[in-house]
């Protein structure tokens, strides 16, 4: 059985969420965790990572979401902590779980998951541009796999990784040039029971698997200029603060059924999204916000808003309608503070347990460090407020974009 959500992750100044649709991909071998691809098209550029999911950090600096992208120092991802959850599970060696779970990261590649597929097609093939003879676009010729003239997005990256479980994670990121629409990727997530738990083409398990809950928290530096040009300090995402959305989305579904070009500015709260922006730092004296430039006439030099919003979620694996009651949560949540488990030892049991309660809402190791309160709006009265968000929950790591769907039975 399958199941199928979309989320557009974008990045613009001040306010733009954009929709759209989807579809599904198929299994390859085994590609090394390691592996990434780049999407160098249009005004937000980013990679995308095998294993999953994607750590920013290069050993010198947090890179990728560059927007615009035209420009240096433009970088707005930290790191997308993502987890995936079951109940009563029972693995192929027989032993059972009261809950299984994994933080999908690098680390546990081999282990807990198994990056099975990381192939970016194109609509066309790459310009080659050369300078003074020399072709400066050699580097990037191994960005693009296959070209697929007739898909729509001008790209497309398919990521399969298995999982011990069982449970099959399909993405799709797709990507645009088109002047209107190259600042936001459109994400699409299929989770799978294959039974699959490794990575060879033999199906270990057939059982059902039960209370399904997946989902991830995103921190953004916004922006790695700005960070310089404030105490550094956000190159990390410290000072982000996180508000939304749509969290009454349920309660104007017929909105977004009539939903028009003319429909009022005041009627779009329907749209589910959260999303983050530098704010305040408790050790400069001056206005952060925007992070002035102060040795250069105080030009803003961190304007960016970035932020995930939600557009369908299936009800379930027999019915594709849109679910207006997910994501379970859309909220905020303190960067360093998590469960992490993925080894897959009976001594995980525990912190099993506690992923999937996080992955239910219920934030780690309390409600003080991640919910759908304490967003900006909650704490402050004015954006000028001097009100450093990392003080509010106490975890110098910053502050995450925090959205976790299920349970689903599959």
């Amino acid at each position: 059985m399958t199941y199928r959500f979309k989320t557009n992750q974008s990045i613009r100044t001040i306010s733009a969420f954009l929709l759209s649709i989807l579809a599904c991909s198929a299994l390859l071998a085994q590609v090394s965790e390691n592996e990434r691809r780049y999407i160098r098209i249009g005004e937000l550029q980013d990679h995308v990572s095998a294993y999953g999911s994607e750590r920013a950090y290069n050993n010198s600096y947090y890179e990728g979401m560059r927007w615009p992208a035209d420009y240096p120092y433009t970088d707005n991802a930290v790191i997308r902590r993502a987890w995936v959850a079951v109940r009563d599970f029972t693995d192929a060696t027989g032993q059972n779980w009261n809950t299984w779970a994994t933080y999908i990261y690098a680390g546990y590649a081999l282990n807990s998951i198994w990056p099975m597929e990381l192939e970016q097609t194109a609509r066309f093939d790459p310009p080659a541009v050369y300078v003074d003879g020399s072709n400066i676009t050699a580097p990037y010729a191994e960005d693009v796999d296959k070209i697929i003239p007739n898909q729509i997005p001008d790209r497309i990256v398919n990521n399969v990784i298995n999982t011990t479980s069982g449970l099959t994670i399909t993405r799709r990121v797709r990507a645009f040039s088109q002047q209107y629409h190259d600042d936001y990727f459109i994400k699409e997530f299929v989770l799978t029971n294959t039974g699959n738990v490794d990575n060879d083409p033999d199906i270990e398990l057939t059982t059902p698997l039960k209370g399904v809950r997946f989902g991830w928290g995103t921190r953004y530096s916004v922006c790695r200029e700005g960070a310089a040009n404030s105490d550094n300090q956000q190159s990390w995402g410290k000072h982000s603060w996180v508000t939304r959305r749509g969290e009454d989305y349920p309660a104007h579904v017929s909105d977004v059924a009539n939903f028009t070009e003319n429909t009022p500015r005041s009627q779009l709260d329907w749209i589910r999204c959260s999303y983050s922006w530098l704010g305040q730092s408790e050790v400069v004296d001056y206005d952060m916000i925007g992070a002035p430039a102060m040795k250069e006439k105080g030009r803003l030099s961190s304007p960016q808003f970035a932020g995930t919003a939600v557009l369908h979620v299936d009800k379930g694996p027999q019915d594709q309608s849109d679910d207006p009651n997910q994501p379970v949560v859309l909220g905020w949540y303190a960067g360093d503070t998590y469960p992490s488990v993925g080894d897959v030892r009976p001594t995980d049991a525990t912190n099993m347990d506690l992923v999937y309660e996080m992955l239910s809402g219920n934030s780690y190791p309390d409600e003080s460090y991640g919910g759908s309160n304490r967003m900006f709006e909650d704490n402050t009265t004015s954006i000028t407020d001097p009100v450093d968000p990392y003080i509010i929950h106490g975890d110098g790591g910053g502050t995450n974009v925090w959205v976790t769907y299920g349970p689903y039975d599959l």
